[in-house]
């Protein structure tokens, strides 16, 4: 469409409302949707799993998050994946690259914050980690994302969901072996 004033608005309507009910219409469908017009992005998403989860309470794992995020938004993963999609393998790429002890890359309860099981997200993680790998092969100089975050990170390349389940599994061998 081109650029649309409220009297064509007006004429398109067969002039049943006046420019003003128009413009006021518009003031308050904006006011209700708080001037959110655009998609949430993966940032937005990480947000919202933090606020109803443990997931990034961790100044280190949420600034790997944010990395793995911003190498995301440099990758064609949007055609393979939802955003909220994204979010969550993000979670996931960031606990088993940083490999924290007694931090196990999803838990149970992580399911009613982002709506994806462990296997869902196993299976996105493996495209989102090709993905990130291409750009890093294809842009090697992300000297911008790599200076904002202050970090190199040497991004694994998942081939196979059977590895983050296996190191899954061996998180939760290793938590109760240590139990009394």
């Amino acid at each position: 469409m081109g650029n649309m004033k409220a009297a064509d608005f007006r004429y398109c309507s067969d002039n049943l409302f006046t420019v003003q009910e128009l413009c006021d219409a518009e003031a308050m469908i904006l006011s209700m949707l708080q001037w959110r017009l655009a998609q949430p992005t993966i940032l937005d998403f990480l947000g919202a799993f933090s606020e109803h989860s443990d997931i990034g309470n961790d100044h280190q794992e949420a600034h790997m998050m944010s990395y793995l995020a911003d190498l995301a938004l440099q990758s064609q993963v949007h055609m393979d994946l939802k955003t909220s999609q994204i979010a969550a393998c993000i979670v996931v790429l960031a606990r088993f690259c940083m490999a924290i002890p007694d931090k196990p890359l999803w838990k149970d309860n992580y399911i009613a914050v982002t709506g994806y099981s462990f296997d869902e997200v196993c299976d996105s993680t493996v495209i989102l980690s090709r993905r990130l790998d291409e750009v890093r092969t294809l842009a090697p100089n992300l000297r911008v994302i790599d200076r904002r975050h202050r970090q190199h990170v040497a991004v694994p390349l998942i081939a196979a969901p059977t590895v983050l389940k296996a190191y899954q599994a061996r998180m939760s061998t290793d938590r109760e072996s240590d139990t009394p």
